[in-house]
C-alpha cells in the first residue's frame, strides 16, 4: 500500500544535528522556548524544524553512548511499521535517523512530515458532534481490529491518528511492544531504564509489563484509546466510542473499567515523573553529568 497521501521531506544530519543542539539547550535551561513543540509523550516529543518555519517534525530517542543501543531499536521500530503495512494499517511515512553527536554520543530520531493540524484525528473530535457509529471511531476501531492480535500491544489513541479522504493514518510508531507468551519484547527498554534510579530498576520493569498488558490485542488497544479519549478532553466521546468499539469485540468494554483505569492513570503519571525528576536530581548534583531527557507532563505540556 503505497504512502502517497503525504511527503516525507529530505533531512539532513546537519538539520538533525542543529536541532538536537537546540534541545539539549532545552534540557540545561529546562524550558520548551525556542521549540516547537507539536505534541507531548512519555519519552519523546514530536518538534518541528526548524523552529521558525517548519519543514518535519521530529520524535528523539535518548541519547546513547554505544550506537547499537540506538540503531537496535530503530530497526524494531521500522519491523513494527512494516508489520502494521503488511496487516493493511496506514502509516504516516517516516525515516528512522542515527546521528552522532560533537561528544560521542549517538541520537535516535524518527523523522515525518508535518499533519496539518484540521487533518489530525483529535482536532476532528474537538469539532464534529459526539456520536456512535462516527466515521472517524469505525476506521480507528478498523484499524485496529485489522493490524493487531494477541501478541501485539499497540498504542491506538486518537491523537496517534491523521484522518484524510475518511482514512486514518498511525502517526506514533515510537513505542513498539509485542508479546511471547507471557514475555514482553520491548526495544526501547535500555533507554527509558535511564530515566529512573537503577534501584528501581527491577519495578519499572514490572511496571513496563503491567503498562503494555493493557494495549495488548484488540479488545486490550480499544479499551485504551477509550481512556484516552479523557486526556484530549474529548470526555463526551466516551460513550460513542464503546458503543462503537464493541461491534467488534466478543466481551464488551465495561465503561466502569474504562473509567477507573483513567483514575488510575491521573494518579499514576505524577509519580513517575517524580521519579524521573529524582533520578535528574541525582545524575546533574551526585554525578555532575547532563540529563538528557526533558521532563514533561504529558497531559498539559508543563515543564517539570
Amino acid at each position: 500500500m503505497p504512502d502517497s497521501a503525504y511527503t516525507l521531506p529530505e533531512v539532513n544530519d546537519d538539520e538533525l544535528l542543529e536541532l538536537e543542539a537546540a534541545i539539549q539547550d532545552a534540557q540545561r535551561r529546562r524550558s520548551i522556548d525556542g521549540l516547537n513543540v507539536f505534541g507531548f509523550g512519555e519519552v519523546s516529543m514530536a518538534v518541528g524544524w526548524p523552529t521558525a518555519e517548519p519543514r518535519f517534525i521530529a520524535k528523539r530517542m535518548l541519547p546513547m553512548r554505544d550506537a547499537r543501543a540506538v540503531t537496535e531499536p530503530l530497526d524494531a521500530i521500522d519491523a513494527f511499521a512494516q508489520r502494521l503495512r503488511d496487516a493493511g494499517g496506514r502509516v504516516l511515512p517516516y525515516e528512522t535517523r542515527s546521528i552522532q553527536r560533537p561528544d560521542g554520543n549517538h541520537v535516535g530520531y524518527v523523522v515525518q512530515p508535518i499533519v496539518p493540524k484540521e487533518q489530525l484525528a483529535e482536532t476532528v473530535l474537538a469539532t464534529e458532534t459526539p456520536e456512535a457509529g462516527h466515521p472517524l471511531l469505525v476506521a480507528v476501531r478498523d484499524f485496529v481490529a485489522t493490524c493487531t492480535d494477541d501478541d501485539l500491544a499497540l498504542d491506538a489513541q486518537v491523537p496517534n491518528f491523521a484522518w484524510r479522504d475518511g482514512e486514518v493514518w498511525l502517526l506514533d510508531i515510537t513505542s513498539p511492544a509485542g508479546f511471547e507468551g507471557d514475555e514482553l519484547a520491548y526495544p526501547l527498554a535500555e533507554l527509558t531504564e535511564q530515566l529512573v534510579p537503577r534501584v528501581l530498576r527491577p519495578l519499572l520493569a514490572k511496571a513496563t509489563v503491567d503498562i503494555f498488558s493493557l494495549y495488548r490485542g484488540r479488545a486490550g488497544a480499544l479499551t485504551q484509546v477509550a481512556v484516552f479519549l479523557h486526556r484530549v478532553k474529548a470526555d463526551a466521546w466516551v460513550g460513542p466510542a464503546i458503543e462503537t468499539f464493541n461491534e467488534v469485540l466478543d466481551e464488551p468494554i465495561d465503561p466502569a473499567e474504562v473509567e477507573a483505569r483513567w483514575e488510575r492513570n491521573v494518579k499514576d503519571f505524577p509519580k513517575i515523573k517524580f521519579l524521573v525528576r529524582l533520578q535528574r536530581a541525582w545524575q546533574e548534583k551526585v554525578r555532575r553529568t547532563p540529563f538528557e531527557y526533558l521532563i514533561t507532563d504529558s497531559f498539559t505540556g508543563e515543564v517539570l
